[in-house]
């Protein structure tokens, strides 16, 4: 901040006030071009010119002569203490205190800048005390005492009537304070305001509007808002282009700071092309020589280095420091960031000579201009790279150096440094010091995540934890190697798992529900514009990008905007945002002591010393009172894709069948716990990876039975849902109505007769009437056993009592599955139709014209777009190119229910094939039609992990409603049914199905 003060000239212009000094040149001046200064004051304080020491007072602030530009100023006030009028007074307290500032004491800067405001309060103009209160400000930050800096700059503010500049310069000091105090909802809602005040008073080519824009975008920058950051940048772009020209400085910068965004996103490609074409600028503006050319080569470089074209990436990053250490030398900032830039590209490619070699020389340059400058990067790259040659000790030595600045103490930066210590001590095997370290790595990683949900959208929330989430190996490595010591990161480490798991999932449906149960009708009036905006974006979705109207990307935008509104307005949520920080002894401790809780883990294992080959998955197994969870290792995940695939080339029912009556599978998992399970009848299975495509109760577990049967085995989504668990059991007070879905007509004319569906059925018949999902067939074929299915549970339903109603034929379509969005009365819902599910998108050409449906979605990036299930009139559309938006074309994806309200449904049951699968995403668990009713707000989900044979399906539904309607839980009822169909069929038959509760 202090290159903010102006200089004398500035003073006298802005104030208006004339100096006056003798004109008459004694030896006074002698003396001062001598710089014998006290001989000056000495032969100025007999004489009483106070005019000359004003004079020479500010003429030394001007020259940077702050001590003695103090003395003079001083003893002018004290000589001509009844002679200087109050205006000149007041403009010498003023350079007093701008003095102190750059001397760094802030103290006396404080005293006297506010002795000149109080001096000159009744005649200032308004923007001369609005700079007043900043300078105060401003020297409140550099003591560190936010709060009474935050008190002068709102005071500055206040003032304002004109909106002078000296009042958007304050509104930039205090956005650079919230800055320094991560008050981040505080920092966007102010920082758009200003950007809409300058726009409205200054106007969108004026100095203070480029200077908002321009702090907006590096905010969302900084916080990793890629989409808004962008949309800032361009804007600072636009007015560059309008005013000054694409050949213009100004322009070219704004361009370059655009390349960093791209690079930060991920859009390398978009980012080489426009450097490319920057660098031409660049050198025919300033030449081949120039710093600015320098600098664009470095930043390609990057770009090359992120694209792994690492032979580019070398060439230019040498041409960069080349054309610095020849035109401008080595004793400069520049060449020092170039160094370390190539010092960390040969860290990374393993030339480790080499990059010791320039990140030394980066460390010796920073030493020799500012010894005070922070150089913890340095430091901790320097630590990375001792760590690469085993020198662990002198990895220690930086990495402990990379935390000690001042600067360091909140951020990611710091998080990130005090994991490199953490690895460090690895090295050394330390696992006390190790242990210490990765502590603090957790406690500030839980602190940012309760930070960010008070404030960010899901989006926002997801794009940091993608870059979180590989961090996650060290503690689990830590504790693999240590699993019966250090209680506290085991505690830890449970605890952020469980924060972690399924965490946007429920964040988006408290969000939803704090809304939902507030009276302010504003907010629930938004919400309801936000639902309304998803469901149109998801019609847009499923057409291709080149087909898409002009206002896609504004309806994204605005979504984005509201969702920001929503989590930010809503009181019950704000009141609530640190929920998601559980105890872990908060549940563990109702526990029964017959329950055991098994939470699996998936986790690439890390060890300095050790090569990893493979993810290891382990488990954290929570009993009544434990002292701490205990951590289990279980095996590596190539053993189990070994069993998951050996059979592959057997058709699909004996190859389940084998994993299912082999204990192979089962081994894997329940063996490294048989300590546990002892005297254990229940057990709470939250699963992880590729277990989420497993059905631990079908299992083999002892002699004949499965692990169902010695246990009641019960699926979660997360051990926090053990918080307020209650199994549902269906009850007639509650008005529960039934919903039947089956017999559907695919083609809304008779579904069987058709020659193409008769084709279809034989396929189907000959694969034990499989319903089929990852076929190639250009058309769905009817599903005989479902019209058997879901009139014998109606029977079943009408005999207990329940209201029932089957929705079949050309009736059963995707229009009225939506109409049930904010139903109220309770209900089941029971889907006996087909469902798809494409595991791998295959890359399409966006501007093919004829793009099928089917081909669409196979192709999707979105994992709810290639889940989904199937409606009438389906087979008019998904074989068929996609022209435009259809509203129902048959097709029920798994975006579309999640924008739905389903929370009145107590259990969801998707008799289809592979409902229970999808993309397995990190701590969010699986990405499909589960996600998408669990996100709907639907209580159970019954599931489906493999193509489930049609008769056999129907026949375990009816065995299970019976149950139901017993008075059994349904949990207890599916357990039931699948243990009668284990008596006359193998695996394949019953264990598909799964029940997430």
């Amino acid at each position: 901040m202090k290159n903010t003060f102006i200089s004398f000239v500035f003073f006298c212009t802005l104030f208006g006030v004339k100096i006056t000094a003798q004109s008459n040149i004694d030896s006074t001046e002698i003396y001062f071009q001598n710089r014998d200064y006290d001989k000056v004051l000495k032969f100025v304080s007999k004489s009483g010119d106070y005019q000359s020491l004003i004079e020479k007072g500010n003429q030394l602030f001007q020259e940077n002569d702050y001590e003695n530009s103090i003395k003079f100023l001083l003893k002018a006030i004290e000589i001509g203490e009844n002679l200087i009028n109050q205006e000149q007074t007041e403009i010498n307290y003023t350079l007093i205190g701008a003095s102190y500032f750059q001397l760094n004491d802030f103290k006396n800067a404080i005293t006297y800048f506010s002795k000149s405001l109080e001096l000159g309060k009744d005649y200032m103009f308004e923007n001369e005390k609005i700079l007043r209160h900043k300078f105060i400000g401003d020297s409140f930050v550099e003591l560190v005492n936010f709060e009474n800096a935050e008190k002068q700059y709102y005071k500055a503010i206040k003032l304002n009537t004109i909106y002078s500049k000296e009042y958007f310069d304050s509104l930039n000091a205090l956005h650079n304070l919230y800055l320094l105090t991560k008050d981040f909802e505080t920092i966007e809602e102010q920082a758009l305001s200003w950007v809409s005040e300058s726009l409205k008073y200054k106007g969108n080519q004026s100095d203070e509007y480029l200077v908002a824009i321009e702090n907006v975008s590096l905010f969302y920058l900084s916080n990793d808002k890629y989409n808004l950051a962008e949309e800032f940048c361009i804007k600072k772009i636009n007015i560059y282009k309008s005013v000054y020209g694409e050949n213009s400085i100004d322009y070219l910068n704004a361009k370059m700071q655009l390349v960093n965004l791209y690079v930060r996103q991920g859009e390398l490609i978009e980012a080489e092309k426009t450097n490319i074409q920057l660098l031409d600028s660049y050198i025919e503006y300033f030449g081949e020589s120039s710093l600015e050319v320098a600098i664009s080569y470095n930043s390609l470089a990057t770009i090359y280095q992120e694209l792994k074209k690492y032979e580019l990436a070398e060439l230019n990053f040498l041409k960069a420091i080349n054309i610095i250490k020849e035109n401008f030398g080595e004793l400069n900032n520049y060449y020092a960031l170039v160094s370390a830039n190539l010092g960390v590209f040969y860290l990374t490619i393993n030339k480790n000579n080499d990059a010791e070699f320039y990140l030394k020389k980066s460390l010796e340059v920073k030493e020799t201009l500012d010894p005070l400058a922070d150089k913890s990067i340095l430091y901790f790259n320097l630590g990375a790279l001792y760590q690469n040659l085993d020198r662990c000790n002198e990895a220690e030595a930086y990495g402990l150096k990379s935390i000690e600045s001042l600067n360091n103490g909140v951020g990611e930066s710091f998080r990130l440094k005090l994991l490199g210590l953490a690895i460090t001590y690895n090295c050394l095997k330390n696992s006390q010091k190790e242990y210490e370290y990765l502590m603090m790595v957790s406690d500030l990683f839980l602190n940012k995540i309760n930070e960010i949900i008070s404030y960010q959208t899901n989006y926002e929330i997801k794009e940091y934890l993608e870059k979180y989430l590989h961090e996650r190996i060290y503690p689990l490595s830590f504790i693999y190697r240590n699993p019966n010591e250090f209680d506290l990161i085991r505690i830890s480490s449970f605890e952020e798992e469980l924060m972690m798991k399924n965490l946007l999932l429920h964040n988006q449906n408290r969000v939803k529900n704090s809304i939902k149960n507030s009276d302010n009708i504003l907010l629930k009036s938004e919400y309801e514009r936000f639902i309304d905006y998803k469901k149109q974006i998801s019609i847009l979705n499923e057409i291709p990008k080149a087909n898409r109207p002009l206002f896609y990307d504004d309806l994204i935008q605005d979504t984005e905007n509201i969702e920001k509104y929503l989590v930010q307005q809503s009181n019950e949520f704000s009141k609530s945002k640190n929920t998601f920080s559980i105890r872990w002894d908060e549940f563990s401790s109702n526990l029964k002591s017959n329950e055991l809780i098994i939470n699996l883990v998936d986790f690439t294992y890390y060890d300095t010393n050790k090569i990893p080959d493979s993810l290891v998955y382990s488990a954290f197994a929570i009993g009544k009172n434990y002292i701490a969870p205990k951590f289990i290792s279980l095996f590596e995940e190539k053993e189990l894709i070994f069993l998951l695939t050996r059979n592959n080339s057997q058709k699909e029912s004996l190859h389940i069948d084998k994993q299912y009556t082999d204990e192979a599978i089962s081994d894997l998992f329940l063996k490294p716990l048989s300590k546990e399970l002892e005297e254990i009848t229940t057990i709470y299975i939250v699963p992880s990876g590729l277990g989420h495509q497993i059905d631990f109760a079908a299992l083999p577990f002892s002699g004949n039975k499965t692990l169902g049967e010695a246990f009641k085995v019960h699926l979660l989504g997360s051990s926090s849902s053990l918080i307020n668990y209650d199994s549902t059991v269906f009850k007639q007070q509650q008005d529960l109505e039934f919903l039947l879905y089956g017999d559907i007509d695919y083609d809304k004319q008779s579904a069987i007769s058709t020659e193409e569906n008769n084709i279809v059925n034989s396929e189907v018949e000959d694969d034990f009437m499989e319903l089929v999902s990852r076929s190639g067939i250009n058309t769905w074929g009817y599903l005989a056993g479902t019209e058997k299915e879901v009139s014998i549970i109606k029977k079943q339903s009408d005999a207990n009592g329940y209201a029932t109603r089957i929705i079949n034929g050309t009736q059963a379509t995707k229009s009225s599955i939506l109409q049930l969005d904010g139903k109220t009365t309770p209900y089941v819902l029971h889907l006996a139709t087909h469902g798809y599910f494409f595991e791998n998108p295959k890359i399409l050409e966006d501007n093919n014209l004829n793009i099928t449906k089917a081909s669409y979605y196979k192709a999707s990036e979105d994992p709810m777009l290639r889940s989904g299930l199937i409606f009438a009139g389906v087979n008019t559309y998904w074989g068929k190119p996609i022209k435009s938006s259809v509203i129902d074309d048959g097709i029920l994806t798994a975006k579309e229910i999640s924008n739905l309200d389903l929370s009145a449904c107590q259990l969801v049951v998707l008799s289809a094939c592979e409902t229970g699968l999808g993309d397995i995403n990190g701590s969010e668990g699986v990405f499909g039609l589960q996600r998408a009713f669990k996100i709907a707000g639907v209580k159970n989900i019954i599931m489906s992990l493999w193509k489930v044979p049609d008769e056999q399906t129907a026949e375990l539904f009816e065995l299970f409603y019976g149950y139901c309607f017993q008075g059994e839980s349904i949990h207890e009822a599916l357990r039931m049914a699948q243990a009668e169909m284990k008596l006359k069929y193998s695996p394949y038959y019953w264990a598909g199905f799964v029940l997430l509760e």
